[in-house]
């Protein structure tokens, strides 16, 4: 709850010699304060004071000051030139001549200024450094402030702080300087506070000779006894009136109201649980969850949340919205309902509870069977896995349920009701299984394949059963597709893109084999139907189709019943037979090939290739003494196939850029 201290102001507008003024803890609540020879003597900002704040606001530049507790902000207007020299104090108290009698309080200031009539004076780009006119940060109870050659119609920011925290009452007093301030007489008469809290009222001329205090009881106000002084605390909610003589012999009376608002009737929530699927004992808290409970219905409050209950009463150290918990498994932090109208707040605690919940499930293994019936439905027993899916926590403690969709595992809803023994629907089907702490609803959730094989599909007529196209094993066919022709393997006739079907990859036509298992024939360990360059000469198969037919099937340069893609020596056997005296020089070359035969007689044509087969670039050009320049260095670094054609003999050599 907060305390209030809120001082008295004159119900009938005098001119005295004393002057009283609210705390304003944040620049917005800035108020005008009167600085002529008049003693003024106002309630400093402390820990639980209304309208205080524990330290100023982030934006200005406060100069000197190391730290800014408890601020108060006030603005002086000049309304006749001159320097203006005052002197602040703070105390525990003062007496009615406006003379310490307390203890001394630490007190600092900063002035910022001067300011203009159109100027917003808490525009902090306005509160900077380059206008600073004074500033102290000593150890002082007093201290003297200096604006020198104020001008008619200036304005400056002062920004007292108090040191020490500790409740008090600070002293402002112009004592030298022929500058003078423009005051405010427009003074308030009802003050508030927080029930259960005190109102510590004083009379708004504290050096009178002499005062008593009233209260009125709903017919006449009544004397209250030994009450003599220009200060009255209360507890009770009503009209008071101060009465005291002046040093005329005038006697006024001040008429005042005491509100005590009522403290936020705010709900103590129920604990916030989290399940814990690591078993660290932590976990992230979305504290904002918890507002409308401790809100409760109530209008106009706002909610924030501290690990300390000391912190929330004070409004310092609030926790981010997204919270890790500090000490494991359970931990009480507090919130603090304030009514955003009145100040008025409540605490009260929450706690975070981690619960003990099933550890995460890792990879499961798919099932597979094979699709007996040829008619895509098997039955499956789901429940082969659990030893692996619970891993060592105590199957006593857990429940383990199997849906197939997601959304059924994650809202425990339609569980499979006989899951050792499940036929299923589609091919493959995914699965889900959720597992589930005993007690505590704690769950967690995985997936796995129902995979069908079947040596009676094949999508694509190709020889190789759809089961045995899923290449990665991942039980999806459609993300199988060995040349990326956008075409999955199980509905590809070619699978490695070479321009040879598989259906005769896999029968080794060509190459004098019969039927078997695994036709590798340069033995690189990937079947020829998977292979684009099935006899490992460097040369694409679909580059070997010499005769130019659009089929590599027929292309027997050599004449030893071995198509050339199949035949490593091909390609020698061409650039000997086919060319006389063909070189490609420099090889390797940085910028220039050139191609020198003598059987280039007429015009010519080069394309060069990657050794993956791509189309990189075709050059036709008339000989020049047979030989024929090719500029190469715009190529990447790398080994590339020169296809060279002439008339109608046609050879590939390879070459190296550098």
């Amino acid at each position: 709850m907060k305390n209030n201290y809120i001082f008295l102001s004159i119900f009938i507008l005098l001119f005295t010699s004393s002057t009283l003024f609210a705390q304003n803890g944040v620049c917005a609540d800035i108020d005008q304060l009167c600085l002529t020879t008049e003693i003024n003597i106002f309630p400093n900002c402390f820990n639980g004071a209304n309208n205080c704040e524990p330290s100023a606001e982030v934006g200005p530049d406060y100069g000197c000051l190391g730290s800014q507790p408890f601020p108060t902000w006030q603005f002086i207007e000049i309304t006749e030139s001159g320097d203006l020299v005052f002197q602040i104090s703070q105390n525990t108290s003062f007496d009615e001549s406006g003379s310490p009698t307390g203890t001394l309080l630490d007190v600092d200031f900063i002035i910022w200024g001067p300011f203009g009539e159109n100027n917003e004076l808490c525009d902090y780009d306005n509160l900077q450094s380059a206008n600073t006119v004074d500033c102290s940060f000593s150890a002082a109870a007093v201290e003297v402030a200096t604006i020198p050659n104020a001008m008619v119609g200036e304005r400056y920011v002062l920004l007292i702080t108090n040191f020490n925290q500790q409740q008090g009452f600070i002293r402002v007093e112009q004592f030298e300087g022929d500058g003078v301030t423009a005051c405010t007489t427009d003074i308030d008469t009802t003050f508030e506070a927080c029930q259960g809290d005190s109102l510590e009222l004083f009379a708004s001329v504290t050096t009178a000779l002499n005062y008593q205090w009233f209260v009125f009881d709903g017919n006449v106000y009544v004397s209250i006894p030994d009450e003599t002084t220009p200060f009255l605390n209360v507890i009770q909610e009503g009209m008071y009136r101060v009465s005291y003589t002046l040093e005329d012999d005038t006697i006024v009376e001040e008429d005042l109201t005491a509100i005590f608002n009522s403290i936020p009737p705010i709900a103590t929530p129920s604990d916030y649980s989290i399940c814990d699927d690591d078993g660290d004992g932590f976990a992230e808290f979305m504290l904002s969850f918890k507002d409308t409970e401790i809100i409760d219905g109530v209008e106009n409050i706002n909610v924030s949340y501290f690990e300390t209950e000391p912190d929330a009463f004070a409004n310092v150290n609030p926790l981010v919205d997204l919270y890790t918990n500090v000490t494991p498994f359970s931990q009480t932090i507090y919130a603090r309902g304030e009514n955003s109208e009145t100040g008025c707040f409540a605490v009260v605690p929450l706690n975070l509870v981690i619960l003990d919940g099933p550890t995460n499930i890792g990879e499961i293994p798919d099932l597979s069977l094979d699709d007996i019936g040829n008619d895509g439905v098997e039955v499956f027993n789901l429940t082969v896995n659990e030893a692996q899916i619970i891993g060592t926590q105590n199957p006593a403690d857990l429940t383990l349920t199997y849906h197939t969709t997601q959304n059924d595992a994650l809202s425990n809803t339609n569980p499979i009701v006989t899951p050792s023994a499940y036929t299923n629907t589609q091919n493959p089907q995914p699965i889900y299984v959720r597992l589930e702490g005993v007690g505590n609803g704690c769950f967690v959730t995985g997936d796995f394949l129902l995979i069908l094989s079947s040596a009676f599909t094949d999508s694509d007529g190709d020889g190789i059963p759809n089961i045995d196209e899923d290449l990665n094993g991942n039980g999806d066919l459609e993300d199988d597709d060995t040349d990326n022709d956008m075409i999955p393997n199980y509905l590809d006739e070619d699978d490695d893109g070479d321009s040879v079907n598989t259906s005769i990859e896999i029968e080794g036509i060509g190459a004098g084999f019969t039927a078997q298992d695994f036709i590798d024939t340069d033995n690189d360990l990937i079947e020829n139907y998977l292979d684009n360059d099935d006899d490992g000469d460097g040369i694409p198969t679909i580059n070997e189709d010499y005769n130019g037919n659009g089929s590599p099937l027929d292309d027997d340069l050599n004449d030893n019943d071995i198509p050339d893609f199949l035949d490593p020596d091909v390609a020698l056997a061409v650039s000997e037979e086919v060319f006389a005296n063909l070189k490609l020089y420099p090889n390797p070359t940085s910028d220039i090939l050139q191609i020198r035969t003598s059987s280039l007689v007429q015009e010519a044509t080069v394309t060069i290739y990657t050794i993956q087969g791509k189309l990189i670039a075709t050059y036709t050009s008339e000989m020049s003494d047979q030989t024929m320049s090719i500029n190469v260095s715009t190529l990447a670094n790398g080994v590339y196939f020169a296809q060279i054609e002439s008339g109608n003999r046609q050879v590939t050599k390879q070459f190296i850029k550098k």
